[in-house]
């Protein structure tokens, strides 16, 4: 497992972040494009927001939380 910003990510929380990256994502999908069941996408995607890498912004929907002080597009 690696660390990021001190914190322990798994190969799930790293393809979570890597397709949340290009937008946002439901659990569903996630799940298909990372071949992770649900359940445990949206275990890890629990954990990512409580970490405060990950916000739920609707019933079913998430998206990167964005670092302080990070260059825009």
């Amino acid at each position: 497992m690696s660390a990021e910003n001190g914190i322990q990510l798994n190969p799930t929380d790293r393809a979570i972040l890597k397709y949340l990256r290009e937008g946002r994502c439901t659990p569903y999908y996630l799940s298909d494009q990372t071949n992770y069941t649900r359940g445990n996408v949206t275990s890890r995607l629990s954990r990512l927001v409580d970490q405060g890498y990950v916000m739920k912004v609707h019933k079913g929907l998430y998206e990167l939380v964005e670092q302080v002080g990070s260059g825009g597009c």
